[in-house]
């Protein structure tokens, strides 16, 4: 195990570690610019990253230089010039307002590192960070915990927010995780445990890339309702296609939600997963979210100049409390999506925990191509049986 205070293209952060996965967290909005793992083959022995790296994440240490004209013409905002792989959104998931970054101050401050170690318990060991962030949103006060297990290809997640307020708060929350090339490519299936789904309303960003059908509802992502009455299988990564789609997805499971990309190729799945009911002061999410981007979009930093090519390919898989894309104020308006809630009202003088686990699943070389969804589901669930879904991890990095 190994727990140590790094730099990854300039930004500070923690490196965690077991023997097969490397975590590295980062200051900046607590973004994950990687998450690899080593693969082993007849032909090569490699580590693979598996998060969204975009084009546009800077390689340089500091912020933006808001005298910058240059700067702010190509990025507008740190976030995008930070943007990789997993980050914790709150008290926004999406656009905010005047009061509040889009995605929160979870995502656009730096985090203060408090600890950064290994330890045990009675069951196996750890390497840990924790952080706290003061938010400028209502004096709302975070803090997280990122841990690695040992001899488990897992990242666990636990975001507290606490109100100070003498009154409740309404908040978004969110693990807005997005997966990147060389794991994406062309014909990753997606799976899940949902069976409602809600293409993204009229009025927000995708209104210009979508390829499916404004605010319809369907039960299958393989038969997605498209535009010119078109049906569109989004169960299937297709490739570069000029198209960038929303989807809001919810789950009848009592016990837990997940979505997974599967590589058949690398022989690889990567499994979002959240466990209900399992901390005290624990809030669930009400949705999964998938961010399908292959192109579409021509204004900087997504193409390199204003009508020009978007030279991204990425899949969000974003746990959230929020509504659809749309932000904090139209979750404020519409309190409920698909029958679930779209904001936490946090009490007074309260806390609250948001959890999360990102989890790797090798398969063997000799049946992963031949899979069927119903047999990789069942692969899934039986792995994620084998995970720390309690959190038991979580109490023995407190008690380091």
């Amino acid at each position: 195990m190994y727990a140590e205070i790094g730099r990854y293209l300039g930004q500070g952060g923690v490196w965690l570690k077991n023997d097969e996965v490397s975590l590295f967290v980062q200051k900046f909005g607590g973004m994950t610019p990687e998450f690899s793992i080593q693969l082993d083959n007849s032909l090569s022995s490699s580590r693979v990253n598996t998060h969204w790296l975009p084009h546009f994440k800077s390689p340089f240490s500091g912020k933006l230089d808001c005298h910058s004209q240059e700067q702010l013409d190509y990025w507008s905002v740190e976030l995008l010039r930070q943007a990789a792989g997993t980050f914790c959104c709150a008290p926004a998931f999406g656009g905010g307002n005047k009061d509040i970054s889009t995605h929160g101050d979870t995502a656009n401050q730096d985090w203060q590192l408090t600890s950064a170690r290994c330890t045990h318990d009675e069951v196996t060991e750890y390497s840990f960070a924790q952080w706290k962030l003061e938010g400028g949103y209502k004096g709302l006060e975070y803090q997280k915990t990122d841990f690695v297990r040992d001899n488990d290809n897992s990242h666990y997640m636990v975001l507290e927010v606490t109100n100070p307020n003498a009154e409740s708060i309404p908040i978004n929350l969110a693990w807005h995780t997005t997966l990147g090339a060389p794991f994406v490519e062309r014909g990753c299936r997606i799976l899940d445990n949902c069976s409602e789904y809600l293409v993204a309303p009229q009025g927000t960003e995708f209104d210009e890339t979508t390829q499916l059908s404004s605010g319809s509802r369907f039960s299958s992502l393989s038969q997605a309702p498209g535009q010119n009455n078109r049906t569109i299988d989004c169960s299937t990564m297709t490739g570069y296609s000029g198209h960038s789609d929303f989807i809001t997805a919810t789950t009848p499971s009592p016990s837990r939600m997940w979505a997974a990309c599967y590589n058949p190729y690398m022989q690889l799945i990567y499994i979002t997963i959240i466990p209900f009911n399992q901390l005290a002061n624990q809030v669930s999410p009400s949705f999964m979210n998938y961010w399908i981007h292959a192109g579409g979009r021509v204004a900087p930093p997504w193409a390199d100049y204003a009508g020009g090519c978007d030279r991204n390919y990425a899949l969000g898989m974003e746990c959230s409390i929020g509504g659809s894309c749309k932000g904090y104020d139209w979750s404020l308006e519409n309190p409920t999506v698909l029958g679930k809630p779209t904001m936490h009202h946090l009490p007074a003088f309260s806390a609250a925990a948001f959890l999360c686990i990102n989890s790797l699943m090798k398969l063997p070389a000799e049946v992963a191509i031949s899979l069927t969804e119903t047999e990789l589901a069942l692969l899934i669930e039986s792995h994620i049986e084998t995970l720390d879904l309690s959190f038991h991890g979580l109490k023995a990095c407190r008690q380091a």
